[in-house]
């Protein structure tokens, strides 16, 4: 099972080793557009065909690589149900 889900995706601060780290975290939405599928291929056609209503719903937002950013909407493919990402916070190693 495939699901096409949409998520607020942003960057989160790791820390201020190295000079200051992040990484990319998101969590998934209620939409009506999310949809389940048998095949990958089914999802990505579909994922394809409503990518303009994401950039309907980004148009005005900060990008995700602005400090004034709150989040971004994309939808994903995901195997399976939609999860928060990453399931364990990062560590700098």
């Amino acid at each position: 099972m495939f699901s096409v889900h949409l998520f607020v995706t942003d960057r989160a601060y790791g820390g201020r080793e190295e000079g200051g780290w992040w990484y990319d975290c998101g969590y998934p939405e209620d939409h009506p557009l999310n949809k389940v599928f048998s095949t990958k291929a089914e999802a990505i056609a579909y994922r394809d065909s409503i990518a303009g209503e994401a950039d309907r719903m980004n148009d005005g937002l900060p990008s995700i690589d602005s400090v004034l950013c709150e989040g971004v909407f994309s939808f994903l493919i995901n195997e399976g149900e939609a999860e928060p990402f990453p399931a364990v916070r990062p560590r700098y190693e």
